[in-house]
Parts: structure tokens; C-alpha cells; sequence
């Protein structure tokens, strides 16, 4: 597998623990070199890229929360993202466009997926950008504060009120 794909980086998000028995499967194909354990955290805080290039396609096995934000911190920094069909989050990725669902128990369309993405560079940067475009309109930090403010002051009584306000770390 190596020879065929020299440029192969893998990033395993989650506990180094949770994780060995990949580690072992990984030193089994002679890939040891292009895995790493990284935690979940590190995605989000955009320092994913570590010691390796950025990843060529994100793929979240988490459920919940933790898969969502990684799906999103992923899309944010340009990757395509294959996830679970079968997830909550699932609905974040465009089938073909940003990314691929794909059966949670079927590892064959997963890996088949993923070399569908590795093995067209073109169509893995276009996936790349629109992720990153969607993750960027759809989920933006801002919105998502405005989308707040609004549900809350309508929650309030405050009908048809649109309220926009931007982030601020520091007290008003």
C-alpha cells in the first residue's frame, strides 16, 4: 500500500488508547510512518496539520457531538469528510460535493469512498473548497451567535425580531 501511495498521511482523531489496535493494523501494512494519534482537540483548535501535510480527506467515525464538531472543524479547513450515514450530523455533508456518507458497518464502502477522493486530485481540492464554502456560510461562528440571539429573543417575546450581533470577548 505504501508504494502505491507515497503521500498517504493518516490522522486518527480520539484517545491514543482507544486506538492501539489500529496502530497494530497500521504497523501490519508498513504504514506506521503515515499514522498518527491525534486528539480530537488538536482538529479543533486548527492545528491539525502537526507534523504531517493536512490530511487529504477527513474521516469521522465519532458519534455525537464530538463527531459533529470534527465534521465541521474538518469542512473549515478545506477537507472533504466521509461519516456515517447512519449519524445525527450526517445531514452536514453533501454526498458528491462535500464530501461522502457512507454505512457505518460497511468498512469495504468506506475505504471505497476514500480512494474514490485520494485518487482524483482535482475532485478532492474542488470537495475541499466546497466543504470549506459550506462549513464557512452555513456554520460560521457569527451565525451561529446571531441564529442564538434571534431564538432567544423570540423565545423572550419578542416577535419577527431579527437580532445580529457580533462575537466579542470582551464585555459589552
Amino acid at each position: 500500500m505504501r508504494s502505491r501511495h507515497g503521500a498517504l498521511r493518516i490522522s486518527l482523531l480520539g484517545e491514543a488508547s482507544a486506538l492501539q489496535a489500529t496502530r497494530l493494523h497500521a504497523a501490519a501494512l508498513d504504514l506506521s510512518g503515515c499514522v498518527q494519534v491525534v486528539p480530537l482537540d488538536t482538529l479543533l483548535h486548527h492545528a491539525f496539520r502537526g507534523p504531517h501535510p493536512q490530511a487529504s480527506v477527513a474521516w469521522i467515525a465519532a458519534g455525537g457531538d464530538a463527531g459533529a464538531l470534527g465534521t465541521l472543524a474538518a469542512m473549515q479547513q478545506g477537507m472533504p469528510v466521509v461519516v456515517p450515514q447512519e449519524a445525527a450530523y450526517a445531514e452536514l455533508v453533501t454526498p458528491g460535493v462535500t464530501g461522502f456518507r457512507v454505512p457505518a458497518d460497511s468498512s469495504v464502502t468506506v475505504v471505497a469512498e476514500v480512494a474514490r477522493v485520494l485518487s482524483d486530485a482535482s475532485a478532492q481540492r474542488a470537495m475541499g473548497e466546497a466543504a470549506a464554502v459550506r462549513a464557512a456560510r452555513d456554520y460560521a461562528w457569527d451565525r451561529f451567535v446571531d441564529t442564538a440571539a434571534t431564538l432567544l429573543a423570540q423565545a423572550g417575546g419578542v416577535a419577527g425580531t431579527r437580532v445580529t450581533r457580533r462575537p466579542s470577548l470582551t464585555p459589552a
